[in-house]
């Protein structure tokens, strides 16, 4: 599992674009220092791969699903809809899991340091959202409130679709700051929504 942080420095609510980095952590355990090294007060971590996944082969954004579906002969490639759709209802109807057992106890310590909120590319309504929320309820995970939607586990802020840039919802989520200088960190695991941000 490799997760990716994008941090950023908020000066009186103005992005400071220069100040933006990249990191890589190969390990969830890693994220509480490394977000206290780096001085972060609000962390959105992405729900999707990122948090917790359904328990299922197939994953479309996965470097194992990906490279599949790339192999695929011409043959193969002209049943992809058909696939596609039962990789999709897989997806839906598979038990989930945290990515990481330790979730909720790295969540628990971040907090005692720093906001820590929900960012999802999902949308606010979706059928899968109650499921989502119900599971990581039982699972112990606890977020921060006070951004977002206030669920049973925190806050969630929903980003209504995956063409929407999750560093504008950041920097809105920030105008009310805990304090003048703040420091936000996206952790996903897509490198390419955290360029994108």
């Amino acid at each position: 599992m490799t997760l990716y942080i994008w941090i950023w420095r908020f000066l009186t609510l103005q992005i400071v674009s220069s100040c933006r980095k990249l990191i890589n952590a190969t390990a969830a355990e890693q994220l509480p220092k490394v977000l206290r090294e780096n001085q972060v007060t609000d962390v959105f971590l992405d729900l999707d791969e990122t948090l917790l996944m359904p328990d299922t082969p197939f994953i479309f954004g996965l470097p194992g699903t990906d490279s599949f579906i790339e192999q695929l002969d011409p043959c193969l490639r002209a049943a992809m809809p058909e696939l596609a759709a039962r990789m999709e209802a897989s997806y839906n109807a598979a038990a989930l899991q945290l990515v990481d057992s330790t979730f909720p106890e790295i969540i628990a310590e971040m907090r005692r340091n720093m906001r820590v909120v929900a960012l999802t590319s999902r949308r606010a309504g979706e059928v899968q959202n109650t499921a989502i929320i119900d599971f990581l309820a039982a699972a112990g995970v606890q977020l921060s409130k006070g951004a977002g939607n206030n669920t049973a586990i925190g806050g969630i802020i929903f980003a209504q679709g995956q063409e929407v840039n999750k560093g504008s919802i950041i920097k809105d989520a920030l105008r009310n700051p805990v304090s003048e200088i703040s420091k936000a960190a996206l952790v996903d695991n897509t490198l390419g929504k955290l360029e994108a941000a």
